[in-house]
């Protein structure tokens, strides 16, 4: 995520920041109920923000199933003991600031014995559902949505959950998020905007980044709209009016990178390093003269791929958007980007597309187990966005890196140590430059010949993974061969901003 909440950080801290850039982003066949979220908040006002996790074992529900993965940065998300494997989205949207109705498929492998499916939804109301085409009993309680099937699901079984819900996606409240987050819309079409925990305003599932899983989806829409979602286009069809859109990708991926949107989009096409697809879709008072901007991405991809290897997804593109101009979001192979950024300093988009362009290594293919770690996304792409800003001639590296260090040396002070945020403060400056900061010190500490290498092992080593700080710290010390214990535990875990390695 590319976050103007950066900007209220600064500003509370007393930072100021030089050069473009500084503020950086970021159907079932039986029904047994039919239940309306009743506990829910039903405030829509719009306005939007950004393997296993930790061995904590998540709340159980009264059938002993687990109800979350235990995650203290978002408590009461995802859940333990499922797999999900794939996620099969049938959507209709008849208007794109109106209702959604929508069937999903959701294969999932049983991990422990099951007495009941639990999954993450806010409001909307749930038709029908079937496990295995066989009817359960439905309940509701609060963002918890239970299926209980008439015998416990055997651990190690994989089994189809079918669920049918509709109604007007209602935004999610996330204290770390800018704003509302989930399924937004604007008079020029709606997008998703789901970091940390906004998918479940508009799809049944379990909503935490521990479990990636494969995602396809089609899409309903009147013709004289696009529709537009992660992955390649893989089929498309007009009939009575209607068009629809049929979305696949073969990358894993974390519920909150979703990206679909149905609106004014026109699509435009390019070709990327390698013959790769890139597809952007773009607002239509979008002007030819802002458009020329995106024409950077192929340039953006091959420069990355000489330090971090291959990009690792099956395409790319921007959503632009007339999304609120907050933030940047990574969604995967299909960056948010708002319009209103295409329309100001073309330095500053530059730097802010980069950012997002590099998650897809880092946050994307390669996803964290735990929110905690987070850093290892925003780092990862504020370093990138660094050294894409000096190849550019935007700003030069070293003044980044004084600009990084004055804001990180106050991020300390204020929100502690990089690798265990507070709940309220997973996007802080002190994860983005502060852990800009960090990869820069660990440079100079490594050497940039085992430091570009960790960096292109990192992304191929994990790609369709989920990682963790310690496996970084692992790796490092398998390429280096040296004990980088004190060196972590220096930069990720004090109190206070180290001073640069002097080597």
């Amino acid at each position: 995520m590319a976050s103007m909440v950066i900007a209220a950080a600064l500003l509370v801290s007393g930072c100021t920041s030089s050069g473009d850039g500084a503020i950086q982003r970021k159907g079932p066949a039986s029904t047994t109920s039919s239940l309306p979220d009743s506990d829910q908040d039903q405030d829509s006002s719009d306005g939007e923000g950004g393997s296993t996790s930790s061995p904590t074992d998540g709340p159980l529900d009264g059938l002993g199933s687990p109800t979350s993965v235990g995650d203290p940065v978002t408590p009461g998300a995802g859940a333990e003991g499922i797999d999900v494997l794939s996620y099969d989205l049938d959507l209709n949207v008849a208007d794109p600031q109106g209702p959604i109705s929508a069937t999903v498929l959701i294969t999932v492998k049983a991990e422990q014995e099951l007495a009941a499916l639990n999954l993450d939804l806010h409001g909307l109301t749930v038709e029908s559902a079937t496990i295995d085409d066989l009817p359960v009993d439905v309940s509701r309680d609060g963002d918890e949505l239970s299926l209980k099937p008439k015998s416990p699901i055997p651990q190690d079984t994989e089994f189809v959950a079918a669920i049918s819900y509709s109604g007007d996606p209602n935004p999610v409240e996330d204290p770390s998020a800018p704003g509302v987050i989930g399924w937004l819309d604007r008079e020029s079409g709606s997008f998703v905007a789901a970091e940390p925990i906004g998918t479940k305003a508009f799809l049944p599932s379990n909503d935490h980044p521990s479990d990636k899983a494969l995602f396809s989806f089609t899409i309903t829409a009147p013709e004289n709209l696009t529709a537009i979602a992660n992955g390649v286009l893989a089929e498309k069809l007009t009939e009575n009016g209607m068009t629809s859109w049929r979305y696949t990708q073969s990358d894993p991926m974390a519920t909150y990178l979703i990206q679909i949107a149905v609106g004014d989009y026109d699509l435009i096409e390019a070709t990327g390093p390698r013959g790769m697809q890139i597809r952007h879709a773009v607002v239509r008072n979008l002007s030819e003269e802002q458009r020329t901007l995106l024409d950077q991405t192929a340039a953006q991809i091959e420069f990355f791929e000489t330090l971090f290897g291959p990009y690792p997804l099956d395409t790319y593109g921007l959503l632009v958007a007339d999304s609120s101009p907050e933030f940047a979001l990574e969604t995967q192979t299909l960056t948010l980007m708002p319009a209103s950024w295409l329309r100001g300093n073309t330095d500053e988009f530059s730097r802010v597309a980069a950012h997002e362009l590099a998650h897809q290594w880092y946050g994307d293919s390669i996803t964290p187990s735990s929110w905690s770690d987070i850093w290892l996304n925003e780092s990862f792409a504020t370093y990138a966005e660094w050294l894409w800003a000096d190849h550019a001639g935007i700003q030069p590296l070293e003044d980044s890196i004084e600009e990084g260090k004055q804001v990180a040396e106050e991020g300390r002070g204020i929100y502690g140590p990089i690798d265990d945020p507070r709940p309220t403060e997973i996007f802080s400056i002190n994860v983005y430059y502060g852990g800009g900061y960090v990869l820069h010190a660990l440079r100079l500490e490594i050497g940039d010949e085992q430091f570009f290498e960790l960096l292109r092992r990192w992304a191929a080593d994990n790609a369709g993974d989920n990682v963790s700080t310690e496996d970084f710290e692992a790796l490092a010390a398998e390429i280096t061969g040296s004990d980088l214990t004190d060196f972590f535990e220096t930069w990720l875990r004090s109190d206070s901003l180290p001073a640069l390695p002097n080597k």
